[in-house]
């Protein structure tokens, strides 16, 4: 599902901005309508891995709890590729996006999640702890070079600034969610999985490629 309106695959809302500029935000949508025709034309699948890079990433985490409730005796992984969506101070998604519109309603702790307390950590956390039996992973690297764009995009932070945003996330994730995964490479690289660098990166002889297929095929990682 390519992204194309600019709201990682989050966005179904109509926003006008300062210039009488208009952006129909429907990220969320389109990425439901693709589901939606893989739901009415593929087979039921045995297993499904739900990933996606940079965008794709953030698309992959919102999406796999309307996948797994479609599939409920399904086993559904899920790996988010280089977005980690971190940020210095509160974010609102749900002004120009409705983001929080589109969280899914069974899911009682991101029903409750205001948007100025909203942090991908937490939204990790909660879809995490709705499904304990599940899996869902994030793959970055220490010093990503968009993802400290997106972060800083005055030039106001540094990569070890970036970098100890995204310590505090892996660390608030390992006390909260004990199902969540993540493989941390070090070095600048933003989305691994459309790149050969997927069949040679590694971690103390660990391969990345084989971390994936391992937790793909339902084994421990």
């Amino acid at each position: 599902v390519p992204v194309c309106t600019g709201d990682v695959h989050w966005g179904s809302n109509v926003h006008t901005y300062e210039g009488d500029v208009t952006i129909h935000f429907n990220g969320f949508v389109n990425a439901q309508s693709a589901l939606h025709w893989t739901y009415d034309n593929l087979t039921p699948p045995d297993s499904v891995f739900v990933t996606g890079c940079s965008a794709g990433s953030a698309g992959s985490i919102l999406h796999a709890p309307y996948i797994i409730q479609h599939y409920p005796d399904t086993p559904v992984y899920q790996f988010g590729d280089s977005l980690s969506l971190l940020f210095t101070g509160s974010v609102d998604l749900q002004t120009d996006w409705h983001t929080h519109d589109n969280f899914p309603e069974w899911i009682p702790e991101l029903v409750r999640m205001k948007p100025e307390e909203w942090t991908m950590a937490k939204m990790y956390g909660a879809i995490a702890n709705a499904y304990p039996a599940y899996i869902f992973s994030q793959f970055n690297t220490v010093r990503d070079q968009v993802q400290v764009f997106f972060t800083y995009p005055d030039g106001s932070g540094s990569p070890d600034d970036w970098a100890r945003l995204l310590d505090t996330h892996l660390e608030t994730l390992a006390h909260t969610a004990p199902n969540y995964r993540a493989f941390t490479a070090g070095g600048n690289l933003h989305c691994i999985t459309p790149r050969p660098d997927f069949y040679r990166y590694a971690i103390d002889g660990v391969q990345l490629r084989d971390w994936v297929a391992d937790m793909a095929a339902g084994k421990p990682v």
